[in-house]
């Protein structure tokens, strides 16, 4: 025991000798009321989306499966149920199947559905619309637990005696957790006809999860980008509306695929409950496109622009007109669109890939004045960048280039032309930042741990901090991260949380989104590693947002002075999230814990203490 703790006192004592060996001094911080810059894109983080499938999904809130109801209309006629007929009608325009179920025997007989996984407690509400042929009007709804000893649970619904056709509901709190069994049950010596089977938590909303939905708008997030598959090479976005049972899978051969559930109509909805922006991406037609459909870059264009009319085109539009017969009747209006370029190579040159996005964006724009359309160039190569800045630069609203320098030319290119192309972000990564992957080296070093047990968790911090750092260096535009929206979310059999410490740092930024950059002067000095501070008001110019970046792995002390601003702030508000150096590793996750402060801002000068490792966010009301 005394050897344990030798050990400990070593390890400790290593973290120690690296926290002084860094060193640095308190920070003095003024907030200068000096705009830098007011963004046009207020700064949240937004997420990437693919193509859920409703079976099994974060999102979507059915607890049947999509193929549960053939399945089991297979199984019945395979054994053949004694006094029990079972047919089926499938809708033509619609794919929907009808269920004719006609009880001949002296029993309640009927079709038995397996549901996803129910919670104790939590109320659900199963649905169905169905008619009498003949016999009684009573179906009952019997539901039990798969494996359980405990009696089944029955609940009783009527069918409307003078309409042909009724809308049934039947609600029922489950009383242990567990996948069921729902048997739709008819009445001895009758026969009815059932459609539409459906079973939703009552705390859903529409067709998606509540519970997946409120942890999604608790992040804060500004932009949902849609659709990214890996594998997908081009995108066909007419393989994405209308009736499901008539969507083509997008690529099988390459995605997995098998579904097309979430399409356009489908992803803006999704967004629009969230409450984010949506940001579709549209793939820019290259030479070796997969999809035969297309047959030149005019196709593609075209085929890019069609989708901006499905989208926000008002009648008599055809495409309009489209939208309506799909069920959508007002326009979608969505604002922000993107190229995906590919890398330039031996068979597509800089020169081709920038007259590509040219007369997309060109003709895309011909049907929307209104949208903001950008591209994101894949590679490090600067050539694409300056050949679409001189093909197609008055035409775009922003540009993700990762090539070194791409900044400086956009914003040269905005002054000599009168521009404003934004300096956007789609992809942003949180691993660049060479000290901070540098500290974490050492600190792994020091206490004898995998190097990954550190890097993890630097590695949210970086993205933190290159988030908080575009508002100083005043870059605009779209900014998401290399994470899908599934990746926020704690699932447990249908318990949703917020757990991970992308979603909270999301959170800390997207919540209250900084707009006007300010000034910000250090009164004392300090190297690349100590606290970096970036300040800003936002939309309504009544709070101001302070975001504070410590790679360093020990406290310090901020003084924030805010005089200058001449504001009467009442009070402040400390949020922070930061890493336990110095906690005996138990697992291969490094601990993070979150602090809070609050305290009064009258005296114009707010101090607290920034931990090791961490990424902090301080309110400021008057």
């Amino acid at each position: 025991m005394k050897i344990r703790r030798y050990l400990l006192c070593v390890c400790f004592a290593a973290v120690a000798f690296v926290m002084q060996s860094i060193g640095a001094a308190d920070l003095e911080v003024s907030i200068m009321p000096d705009e830098l810059c007011s963004l046009k894109v207020p700064l949240t983080l937004g997420f990437q989306l693919g193509i859920p499938a409703r079976d099994n999904s974060s999102f979507y809130a059915e607890c049947f499966s999509a193929n549960a109801l053939q399945h089991e209309i297979q199984k019945l006629n395979e054994r053949i149920e004694i006094g029990l007929l079972v047919k089926q009608k499938i809708d033509p325009q619609s794919g929907e199947i009808t269920v004719i179920l006609n009880n001949t025997s002296a029993e309640q007989k009927g079709l038995t559905l397996r549901s996803g996984h129910l919670l104790k407690g939590k109320i659900y509400v199963a649905r169905a619309f169905g008619s009498k042929i003949r016999g009684k009007r009573i179906i009952n709804l019997r539901l039990q637990r798969e494996g359980s000893a405990r009696p089944p649970m029955v609940v009783e619904e009527k069918l409307s005696r003078w309409s042909k056709g009724s809308a049934l509901e039947w609600e029922f709190i489950p009383e242990e957790d567990g996948v069921y069994l729902c048997s739709f049950l008819i009445q001895p010596d009758s026969e009815v006809s059932i459609r539409g089977f459906s079973l939703l938590p009552e705390d859903s909303l529409s067709i998606w999860r509540g519970a997946s939905i409120n942890v999604l708008q608790s992040t804060g997030a500004g932009f949902f980008r849609w659709p990214v598959v890996s594998g997908m090479d081009f995108y066909n976005w007419y393989d994405g509306v209308g009736d499901l049972s008539r969507r083509f899978a997008v690529q099988p051969e390459k995605t997995g695929l098998t579904h097309h559930d979430f399409g356009t109509a489908e992803y803006v909805d999704f967004c629009r409950t969230v409450g984010v922006e949506p940001l579709i991406c549209v793939p820019l037609y290259t030479s070796g496109c997969t999809d035969t459909r297309i047959a030149d870059l005019n196709a593609a264009a075209q085929l890019a622009a069609d989708w901006v009319a499905y989208c926000n085109a008002d009648d008599p539009h055809p495409l309009a007109l489209l939208r309506k017969r799909n069920g959508l009747g007002d326009p979608l209006r969505v604002k922000h669109w993107e190229l995906v370029v590919p890398e330039a190579g031996a068979l597509i040159s800089p020169l081709i890939l920038a007259d590509n996005c040219q007369r997309t964006i060109q003709v895309m724009k011909e049907e929307d004045a209104d949208i903001l359309v950008g591209a994101t160039l894949k590679g490090i190569q600067i050539k694409t960048l300056d050949t679409l800045l001189q093909r197609a630069g008055k035409q775009l609203d922003f540009v993700t280039c990762y090539a070194p320098g791409a900044y400086e030319r956009i914003k040269i290119y905005n002054q000599k032309n009168d521009t404003h192309i934004m300096f956007a972000n789609t992809l942003l990564q949180g691993d660049k930042n060479l000290s901070a992957m540098r500290i974490a080296k050492e600190l792994a070093a020091a206490r004898g741990v995998p190097v990954e047990y550190y890097i993890n968790w630097y590695r949210s911090l970086g993205i933190a901090g290159s988030a908080s750092s575009r508002l100083a260096l005043c870059y605009d535009g779209p900014v998401c991260l290399p994470y899908y929206a599934e990746q926020v979310l704690g699932l447990n059999h249908g318990l949703t949380r917020l757990s991970t410490d992308i979603g909270l740092i999301s959170a800390m930024i997207g919540r209250f989104p900084a707009v006007t950059s300010l000034k910000v002067d250090a009164a004392s000095g300090k190297d690349a590693d100590a606290l970096s501070v970036t300040a800003a008001w936002t939309e309504d110019g009544s709070v101001l947002v302070v975001f504070v970046y410590n790679p360093t792995p020990q406290d310090q002390l901020l003084k924030l002075n805010l005089s200058q601003l001449k504001k009467p702030f009442a009070f402040w508000i400390m949020d922070q999230l930061g890493a336990e150096l110095t906690a005996a590793p138990k697992n291969t996750t490094l601990p993070v814990s979150r602090r809070q402060k609050a305290g009064s801002a009258l005296k114009q000068v707010v101090e607290c203490w920034i931990g090791p490792a961490s990424f902090t966010r301080i309110l400021v009301k008057e």
